[in-house]
């Protein structure tokens, strides 16, 4: 018994002068062909390796779907042997129809989005919600067919590396977590056998939090005072306002005035659902706007908007820092540990659930510290004095 498998190009042509790619097998003496949805011009062709030229837009999407037809055949005549069961010309013929006639219960981007469409809308926030739609949607950039069965720790690491050509490490573990949530959901629901992440570890990323130098926000706070366009002046207030309270972005937008009473914000934040409460300093209360029957403290567009006019404003006040919320937010870590501010007070009014997290602007710190103390290395001490 002799089998040989491999992928070759239709010889006759489509309409649009592209070949479809087939998965040939040969059997004893006869010739079993499957035809695959892939569709491609001659010159994108690699005869040599039976697989699509990296110069094809979608050659990495064409190449793991063909890989996962290979994968599922090798697998397939593996089994038969292990089992004992007999390779026959029928067997192989049926195995071919079934494994591409996988439906919508197999399909596991399809999983994805029915969750998002019935259970996601109704209980994700609705900024979560966008979020998981760009994750989806990078999932079918790679590969626009993905089945239960096709999901294993190659699957992973192929889908790591493609992340990496494009991302940074954080984002990268980000979109990963994205795929992890959604196969503990299957494997909830007994759609996939194998918990893959056993054999698979996310890289562990610590970021170093970026915050302004007391000589930058020194620069704002003067240029705040300058003659600058009132939209541009209403951004930087905000902007502000988080270097002095560490809100987020989302918890600044919907500050609304009722939520400030006693000296105090008092405001459900939106990340994590939880009360915060914070005491407002003489700098927060000499920016305070005044309440002119508005609802909210700051009239603001969406994040990506309110950062491009931050942006300009970093070049226009010769900052030369691209600034964002999230600079603000550790602005305000870093300073309130610098005049003394206790790290566990720091945890409860940035809203942190871990310590850990709040240790992140301590570590900021200590190498702080040590930079300065390396001033010492190039200066000459006095003479130390006779004991007496």
């Amino acid at each position: 018994m002799k089998i040989t498998s491999k992928f070759i190009l239709k010889d006759r042509l489509n309409s649009d002068n592209t070949q479809t790619i087939i998965f040939r097998v040969i059997f004893n003496r006869s010739i079993l062909r499957h035809f695959t949805d892939i569709r491609i011009l001659e010159d994108f062709w690699d005869k040599t390796n039976s697989r699509v030229k990296p110069g094809h837009i979608d050659f990495s999407n064409f190449n793991l779907q063909l890989d996962l037809i290979q994968n599922n055949f090798n697998t397939f005549i593996t089994d038969c042997k292990f089992k004992h069961t007999p390779i026959t010309e029928i067997a192989i013929k049926s195995f071919l129809n079934n494994s591409t006639a996988k439906n919508d219960k197999n399909d596991f981007l399809k999983f994805i989005k029915n969750d998002m469409d019935n259970t996601g809308k109704n209980v994700l926030k609705n900024t979560t919600y966008k979020n998981q739609i760009s994750q989806l949607k990078m999932l079918k950039d790679y590969c626009d067919k993905i089945y239960f069965e096709d999901i294993n720790t190659d699957f992973l690491y192929k889908y790591e590396a493609f992340l990496k050509s494009k991302f940074k490490p954080g984002t990268v573990n980000q979109k990963i977590t994205f795929l992890r949530n959604y196969i503990n959901k299957a494997i909830d629901q007994n759609l996939c056998k194998e918990y893959i992440f056993r054999k698979y570890k996310l890289q562990r990323v610590i970021s170093k939090p970026k915050f302004l130098s007391t000589d930058e926000f020194d620069i704002l706070l003067k240029y705040y005072n300058t003659d600058i366009s009132k939209f541009n002046k209403k951004v930087l207030h905000a902007f502000l306002f988080s270097c002095y309270s560490g809100l987020r972005f989302s918890d600044i937008k919907n500050l609304k005035f009722e939520n400030i009473r006693d000296n105090r914000i008092y405001i459900i934040v939106q990340k994590t659902n939880r009360i915060l409460t914070i005491p407002l300093n003489n700098h927060l209360i000499e920016l305070m706007p005044e309440n002119t029957g508005n609802k909210y403290l700051f009239k603001l567009g969406t994040n990506g908007n309110v950062n491009r006019i931050l942006k300009h404003i970093g070049e226009d006040s010769k900052v030369n820092r691209i600034l964002t919320f999230h600079i603000a937010r550790h602005t305000f870590a870093t300073i309130s540990l610098n005049i003394g501010i206790p790290l566990v007070c720091l945890q409860s009014l940035l809203g942190h659930n871990q310590i850990s997290s709040t240790q992140i602007y301590a570590k900021v710190i200590d190498k702080t510290l040590e930079k300065e103390m390396e001033k010492w290395n190039n200066s000459t001490p006095p003479p130390l004095a006779d004991a007496v």
